[in-house]
């Protein structure tokens, strides 16, 4: 029975161990922390989690399932709190009997080939797609080590997938921002709730968490400027003409982003891309995060431009095709996309074949140019191509590709319907009939907008 070391038991993390284990593989699940879930585990103190108190999803719960699961969420509403994610990865995991196969409080300190190959990685820059050397290449198996109760472990595995999430590891957003001053700077990964906030502030990101964390902030009564990038001068100086005082927690101010800090007449004061001066408190970064491999820093790098070198179809090491990462791309559907690729990697393995190293490295150059070499993993544009190609290697049955389908209809309504109702999207419900091979939607204006 060939053996399976899966790094993180988040959602990536639990689905690939289920599916792995149905195949016949022999899994081990590491997790660092004491419990399942991942992102989805919310906690008061900011050194552990990333998710903040209020978070409810921003896409319905129809969406976000396992095509593999018996498991339902309890909520009646199709946006929901992120217990009830929780709930349902842990009424999954239950249910999938794999918490035997998961080593909580266990922390990946290093992967390597067990096999002496050399493989090196330049100084790679964004355009240096395939600047690698290997002298040889086979399925080499893998030593991995552990920490546990202080204690260093070795363990040997045939293949490797790496389910750790990209949600760890802040982007500080605004690298030029130093010197002395009294605002206060924060990452949104720091952010629980808005009762320590008060008086003028500033959101850096117009992305799910800059929307919802500044309504948020609106709401409990602070006045809330908004950063982004694609912003004209007027626009900007619109906003700060209009008197941010009136209550409307529904008009956004937006301006430019943050250029500098300087402190005047004993106020610190924020200079905007435009050379606008704003009197702030604090400034939250709702500027995501940033890839971040340190345990495999030797086979596997990120360049400036966030993109990680080298995966064939974003999943499989280009060289060493027994290691694999579920979970990399951004603006996905999420438990689709990760039981896909977990599919995928399983039947990949059981036939022990993969196109040659040509073609591998011919799907990696010709993607990274479509791009521009910026955004690689950001498949939102062909997000449901890729799922489909991943399961056209895998074969599925024809009732896995109607859910499929009826899933894809409620994801899609629910993106166009978030961008024409920016702040009640989450007040729509939906519903799927899996039986009758249809769907609905309906609209509760009764729930709170955040």
């Amino acid at each position: 029975m060939k053996s399976v070391g899966v790094i993180g038991a988040g959602a990536s993390g639990i689905i690939t161990a289920k599916i792995l284990k149905e195949k016949g593989f022999h899994v081990s699940v590491f997790e660092e922390k004491n419990h399942i879930g991942g992102v989805w585990k919310y906690n008061k103190d900011i050194n552990i989690g990333s998710i903040y108190k209020s978070l409810k999803t921003n896409l319905p719960k129809e969406s976000m399932v396992f095509l593999n699961s018996n498991q339902t969420y309890k909520s009646q509403f199709s946006y929901i709190d992120h217990q009830d994610v929780y709930k349902y990865l842990d009424d999954n995991i239950k249910s999938w009997g794999l918490l035997e196969s998961i080593k909580f409080n266990t922390k990946v300190i290093s992967i390597k080939p067990l096999n002496n190959y050399s493989l090196k990685l330049n100084n790679i820059s964004s355009h240096d797609v395939n600047e690698f050397y290997v002298d040889n290449i086979n399925n080499t198996k893998w030593k991995l080590k552990a920490i546990y109760n202080d204690n260093v472990i070795s363990y040997v595995f045939d293949y490797i997938v790496i389910c750790s999430g990209h949600f760890s590891k802040p982007n500080d957003g605004i690298k030029n921002i130093n010197g002395q001053h009294n605002i206060k700077i924060t990452h949104s990964k720091n952010y629980r709730s808005p009762d320590k906030f008060k008086g003028n502030i500033i959101c850096v990101g117009n992305g799910a968490s800059g929307k919802d964390i500044s309504l948020e902030l609106k709401q409990h009564g602070c006045n809330v400027y908004i950063a982004k990038k694609d912003i004209g001068i007027d626009e900007e100086n619109r906003s700060l003409n209009r008197n941010i005082y009136k209550k409307n927690i529904y008009e956004s101010y937006f301006i430019s982003m943050p250029l500098d800090i300087i402190n005047k007449n004993d106020k610190s004061l924020v200079i905007t891309s435009y050379g606008n001066e704003i009197e702030v408190d604090h400034i939250i970064l709702c500027t995501g995060y940033i890839y971040q491999y340190d345990f495999i820093k030797d086979i596997i790098k990120v360049s400036e431009n966030q993109n990680v070198y080298p995966l064939y179809k974003d999943i499989i090491h280009t060289y060493y095709p027994s290691m694999a990462f579920i979970g990399l791309q951004k603006n996905i559907l999420p438990f689709v996309l990760f039981e896909a690729q977990a599919e995928y990697i399983s039947s990949l393995w059981l036939r022990n074949s993969i196109e040659d190293l040509s073609t591998r490295k011919t799907e990696i150059e010709n993607r990274y140019k479509k791009s521009n070499y910026k955004d690689v993993h950001n498949i939102q544009t062909h997000h449901w191509n890729y799922i489909y190609d991943l399961y056209s290697f895998v074969g599925i049955p024809e009732s896995y590709k109607s859910k499929l389908r009826l899933i894809q209809l409620v994801f899609d309504d629910a993106l166009n319907n978030k961008d024409n109702n920016p702040y009640d999207y989450r007040n729509f419900n939906y519903n799927i009939n899996y039986k009758k091979n249809k769907w609905s939607k309906t609209i509760d204006n009764t729930r709170s907008i955040i």
